[in-house]
């Protein structure tokens, strides 16, 4: 949710910069927001902006020149998510349903999840930083960077990069089940993946 910690300041009372900060700050660095629900965002941002303009009681041309100020801010917003988008930190969620992305509470376990199974760049081996999670060959070569830092041999590297990607995918879920126990247990992520793949039957 839009919140004071986000926009700094009331989000209610309506106003031009209000607006123009949420459409080509807050919206596309902060939040959870596939590309494709971009027409969507417009939608309600434009819902929002007439709501806001009535409850303030503003005059008609105030109105008037707030909404036209607005649809110039949402001329190139899906530009700007999708440019947001593609950096590698915004791609945890690209690819979730709308189901999820609309549910605070699943899309924050979704993300908790792919966290613990590809790290957010700045937690990631040297030289992953730029690499896509989303992408599976990304995935590997982020794993195998970590791998290689942690000095874990070769021959144990398919064993981890299958964990990676059921941990990403949710798939199976009793494996994401116990892995984001043990994460909630206070557990750090080389101890938990060591642990599942001593523990469990995973083979790549």
């Amino acid at each position: 949710m839009i919140c004071v910690n986000h926009l700094g300041r009331d989000p209610l009372p309506p106003g031009p910069l209000l607006f123009r900060r949420l459409v080509r700050d807050v919206l596309p660095a902060s939040v959870v927001l596939p590309t494709r629900v971009a027409d969507d965002v417009s939608q309600a941002m434009r819902a929002w902006a007439r709501w806001a303009a009535g409850r303030c009681d503003l005059p008609k041309r105030l109105r008037r020149r707030l909404l036209a100020e607005l649809e110039d801010d949402l001329r190139d917003f899906r530009a700007r998510l999708a440019e947001a988008n593609r950096a590698p930190e915004h791609r945890y969620a690209e690819d979730l349903p709308d189901d999820v992305i609309c549910d605070d509470t699943l899309s924050e376990e979704v993300l908790r999840r792919r966290y613990l199974a590809v790290p957010v760049p700045r937690e990631r081996a040297e030289g992953a930083e730029t690499l896509d999670p989303a992408n599976p060959d990304g995935r590997s070569r982020i794993t195998d960077l970590w791998l290689g830092e942690r000095r874990i041999p070769r021959d144990r590297w398919a064993s981890y990069r299958t964990l990676v990607d059921q941990l990403w995918a949710g798939d199976p879920p009793e494996i994401a089940e116990q892995a984001m126990r043990m994460a909630a247990d206070g557990l750090d992520r080389d101890l938990i993946f060591d642990k599942l793949i001593k523990d469990t039957s995973i083979r790549a």
